[in-house]
């Protein structure tokens, strides 16, 4: 038997059924412990922006649920919005600067850490060209951050090799 798909050129999206109705609401949620609080917040793990609450305990994440009154999930969050926020208490979670030296991982202060990604970008910059260094980030971060990222990329490094992927592929 032969497989058969349709053209995504002619037909984009595919075959779709109307939904006659408005689309239910419905609370998503996962949580490790009884919050103290929730906090008001946005998924930002793929592009849908979903409306969640933030179970707060203690100043830890404990839990996060969909927000029902929310236009755009009215309650319900994707695989990644649900139990992503878990590797924030990860006791793997790297939550100071590492730098290698002797072979070796050794934590020490942000100043030197920065300090030595200027050190190094200068350096780079100074042999080669500023097209020399990429950046490589996630398809996760709020505008601001992107637009951060632009003008110390392009004003700052003079590089035009950025991605942004939400992925785990890289594509340059």
């Amino acid at each position: 038997m032969a497989f058969e798909s349709r053209d995504p050129i002619k037909d984009i999206w595919g075959p779709r059924t109307p939904y006659l109705h408005e689309w239910p609401h419905r609370e998503d949620k996962f949580i490790e412990e009884e919050p103290d609080k929730w906090v008001q917040s946005a998924c930002v793990l793929c592009s849908n922006g979903c409306g969640l609450d933030i179970g707060v305990k203690q100043s830890r994440v404990v839990g996060v649920r969909g927000r029902v009154t929310d236009r755009v999930n009215k309650g319900r969050l994707g695989p990644k919005g649900l139990k992503g926020w878990a590797s924030i208490n990860h006791p793997d979670r790297l939550t100071h600067p590492l730098v290698r030296k002797n072979g070796q991982l050794v934590q020490t202060s942000w100043d030197e850490a920065m300090s030595l990604i200027v050190e190094k970008a200068q350096d780079i910059r100074r042999r080669m060209t500023g097209h020399a260094i990429a950046f490589y980030t996630s398809g996760q971060l709020f505008l601001e951050e992107y637009y951060a990222l632009a003008v110390i990329g392009k004003a700052g490094l003079n590089t035009l090799n950025m991605h942004v992927s939400s992925s785990r592929k890289a594509f340059f």
